[in-house]
């Protein structure tokens, strides 16, 4: 703590005016805070490592144990393109927003089954965005219903005195107020069992602390399954199948229901059953992604959104087109 001095004029006697004595406390009062609140900030730092490797994207947050802190609630952006969630990390505060923008040419979706923030935005169309308000702490793992593929996590913070390890496993807290605190790290090799266990307590009164986090996890390792290859052409054969399925429904005024086909035929036998994936290793992201459009552009059509495609002839044209380049697509990747 720093010591303040006042210092009078020497001039100064019993009878000096009593207003210069009451303005100079006055000014003492106002100014000490900002003296002991300059003591009262304080940073953390140091590596984290998991079975005695660095850890990357660890998440180190401190929960005070004195009094609730204010907590910053933020607007993030997410970007889909090119099949893919951009950033595919993100660590935000709880009750931050989170707005989804789909920049593909194509529908995609964002669901979330973890507890601690589940949702599901339903059809997000192309050129759209559509905000998510993540209110409890926790890990989220995102990904689309009709790309399986696409995946990412959020981490919710319960407080925004949170840090992610860099890939040297260092992380740095700075402006942390005086208090003692809960030390916690998440990382998604770590079971909720490790993370308790792993809770330390901290006190901070002004300095710069160094706390490297040694942290041991029981190891995963995943054997190969040995599996066959895909029987691909049973798939190709499903979705033509599933798409005329469709265009009956289409040509019965079932409008909503033929869409609805169309998205399951997408999401179950193009994208889950991995021929999407095979084709994109096979013959690049762009081939894959020419099915997806035209399945899209199918899907529009049979729920009545491309006015254009409003005769039979059209539709089973986009089609045609479709399965004829699965099946060239079929030769290169068996």
């Amino acid at each position: 703590m720093k010591r303040v001095t006042l210092f009078l004029s020497d001039r100064f006697t019993p009878h000096m005016n009593k207003k210069y004595v009451v303005f100079l406390f006055v000014v003492f009062i106002i100014t000490w805070p900002s003296f002991s609140l300059a003591e009262k900030t304080g940073a953390l730092n140091g590596t984290v490592s998991i079975n005695g490797k660095k850890a990357i994207t660890a998440v180190v947050f401190l929960q005070s144990k004195d009094k609730a802190l204010t907590i910053e609630v933020t607007k993030n952006v997410i970007v889909q393109k090119n099949n893919e969630f951009d950033p595919t990390f993100l660590v935000v505060t709880a009750g931050s927003i989170i707005s989804f923008e789909n920049k593909d040419e194509i529908t995609h979706n964002v669901r979330s089954k973890s507890k601690s923030n589940i949702f599901d935005i339903g059809q997000h169309f192309p050129s759209t965005s559509i905000e998510v308000t993540l209110k409890n702490p926790g890990h989220v793992k995102l990904e689309c219903e009709f790309h399986p593929e696409m995946t990412m996590s959020i981490y919710v913070s319960p407080t925004q005195l949170a840090a992610v390890t860099d890939k040297n496993g260092d992380y740095e807290i700075s402006d942390i107020p005086a208090g003692q605190y809960r030390l916690e790290t998440w990382h998604p090799d770590l079971t909720e069992e490790e993370i308790m266990k792993n809770r330390i307590v901290v006190s901070f009164g002004g300095r710069m602390k160094t706390r490297d986090l040694e942290i041991k996890s029981k190891t995963d390792v995943k054997e190969d399954s040995g599996e066959e290859k895909p029987d691909w052409a049973s798939f190709v054969n499903e979705i033509e199948l599933g798409l005329n399925q469709a265009l009956g429904r289409w040509k019965n005024k079932r409008m909503t229901s033929a869409a609805a086909k169309v998205m399951l035929v997408q999401a179950k036998f193009y994208v889950t059953s991995g021929l999407q994936e095979a084709i994109t290793e096979e013959l690049g992201m762009e081939r894959a992604m020419e099915h997806d459009r035209i399945i899209d552009v199918i899907r529009k059509m049979v729920h009545g959104i491309d006015k254009e495609g409003q005769k039979e002839s059209i539709i089973k044209l986009e089609i045609k087109t479709l399965m004829k380049g699965l099946k060239e697509d079929l030769k290169k990747i068996q």
